[in-house]
């Protein structure tokens, strides 16, 4: 029965482990440094295309930085597309590069996951890009960190060239698709690319907390967002059909992920409202919300008997800097009470209810009724991405353990293998026992111990990223099983 013991702690153990298991995240850069821009290098020349650098994620988790070295022209997107998981693209080394760096081969199919305008790029300079909307990613998993390339392009990005020699091909290499490769969820071929370009992107584990530029639109109070107990909604007289609005200018690129009214109580008679997003075609160059640049209704939602507090309606609308947008609300009649705030801004008046199209608004002048917009926003600093270049966690480095063993489920079973060898066979030699003569006759530790050993090995490197979930639960299937099958085999021998 003694011997029985440690298999009887091993399921305990293995939940323990599972719900301990690592929550606080990491972030790891994976690319070509600052440091690799070789000076005088000739830069990529891809006119027109969306281009950049296809990397592998060191764990599952987002893709929530992108860093690139800009040369003269600034791209207007950042595209990030990525290849089925547990799939490789073929690639292929450059002489252009002393055949230290590569390319994706042609013919490779990548989806595009998220489309982003950009401003606010410096030419010549190493900068790091916020997304908006990080990109979930698997371990291994190929990802593509694109920009679209202005049709005048000649050397938009500098290249490593010479100095190319880390990360291998197996972790990144050159990527480009054709022109007009940005629409989300659309899958592209990839197309010849040039190599070396310095790019890289920063992977936090899902752990992590990404911080965004949040930006609030509309009438928010000061500061965003302060309400009164006071309204000036009560005697608005929407049963004439009426729809009211704030217009607001971006002054970021992201998304608008949000828009919110504050209902000042409760309704049971029938009474709601509804809101809705307008937004104007950023090429518009005159006055917005007008027959020259219309407002067109993108999102609205109904609600009826409202509760006291915030109407919310969720959004996922793509915006650009200086993109005009407008954020609405229609009552379903008379007697609506929305709460106010502590600042007056210009309200708009139109007829309809949130109507397809607004062109000839009414200025209601300056109103203090709380509506407004959400917008998450990208951002770009310069020097270099926000989190750590190389290691300082064990996740880290384990990933990095991996992906030197090739990668993937073999590289995480090698890790697994040598791991285990090392911890299995010091337990052994520090346990080992001696004859009077100094020969080996046994060992302290009992067999079962290395089970154990084996087992919190697989859910560790499981919970660090670097093996796939469901191994924890093909560990925890086997070793019900040998305990099952010691206690009714310990059973057969008590009845005989």
């Amino acid at each position: 029965m003694r011997r029985l013991r440690p298999l009887f702690l091993a399921p305990i153990l293995l939940l323990l482990i599972m719900f301990a298991a690592p929550v606080n995240g990491v972030s790891q850069y994976v690319g070509y440094l600052a440091s690799q821009h070789n000076a005088g290098a000739n830069s990529v020349n891809t006119s027109g295309d969306v281009a950049g650098l296809a990397v592998v994620a060191p764990f599952t988790g987002q893709l929530v930085q992108v860093s690139v070295y800009l040369d003269n022209i600034k791209p207007t997107a950042i595209v990030i597309a990525t290849f089925p998981a547990g799939t490789t693209p073929t690639t292929t080394l450059d002489g252009a590069c002393l055949s230290l760096c590569g390319h994706v081969n042609a013919g490779q199919s990548f989806m595009v996951q998220d489309t982003e305008g950009l401003s606010g790029l410096t030419s010549f300079a190493f900068q790091t890009i916020t997304l908006a909307s990080p990109v979930s990613v698997v371990n291994s998993q190929w990802i593509g960190l694109l920009f679209v390339v202005p049709s005048n392009a000649n050397g938009w990005v500098a290249t490593c060239n010479t100095s190319c020699n880390s990360p291998p091909i197996s972790t990144v290499a050159a990527l480009t698709l054709p022109a007009g490769s940005s629409t989300v969820g659309s899958s592209y071929s990839s197309i010849g690319s040039p190599p070396g370009p310095v790019i890289g992107g920063i992977f936090q584990t899902v752990g992590s907390q990404p911080s965004f530029l949040t930006q609030c639109y509309g009438n928010c109070g000061s500061p965003a967002v302060t309400l009164a107990n006071t309204n000036t909604t009560h005697l608005t007289n929407w049963n004439t059909s009426i729809t009211q609005f704030y217009a607001a200018q971006s002054n970021v690129n992201g998304f608008v992920v949000n828009v919110t009214v504050p209902v000042a109580r409760s309704y049971s008679n029938g009474n709601g409202l509804t809101l809705g997003l307008y937004s104007v075609d950023p090429s518009c160059s005159t006055t917005p919300f007008t027959p020259q640049c219309p407002g067109f209704l993108q999102s609205s939602q109904l609600f009826t008997n409202p509760s006291k507090g915030n109407m919310v309606m969720l959004t996922r609308f793509s915006i650009s800097n200086g993109q005009w947008i407008g954020v609405s609300v229609s009552g379903s009649f008379a007697g609506l009470d929305l709460n106010d705030t502590n600042t007056n801004v210009n309200l708009l008046q139109v007829a309809g209810r949130t109507p397809n199209q607004i062109t000839s608004p009414t200025n209601l002048g300056n109103r203090l009724t709380g509506l407004y917009a959400w917008v998450q926003g990208n951002t770009v600093s310069g020097g270099p991405p926000g989190g750590p270049a190389g290691c300082g966690t064990v996740q880290c480095y384990l990933a990095n353990f991996v992906n030197a063993l090739g990668g993937g489920i073999l590289g995480g079973l090698a890790a697994f293998g040598i791991l285990f060898g090392f911890f299995g066979l010091t337990m052994l030699y520090v346990t080992r026992q001696h004859d009077s003569q100094g020969h080996i006759v046994g060992f302290a530790l009992p067999m079962e111990f290395l089970v154990i050993i084996a087992v919190v090995l697989m859910i560790f490197l499981s919970a660090a990223g670097v093996l796939p979930p469901y191994i924890p639960l093909i560990i925890i299937g086997i070793v019900a099983w040998m305990f099952t099958s010691a206690i009714w085999g310990r059973h057969k021998q008590t009845t005989v």
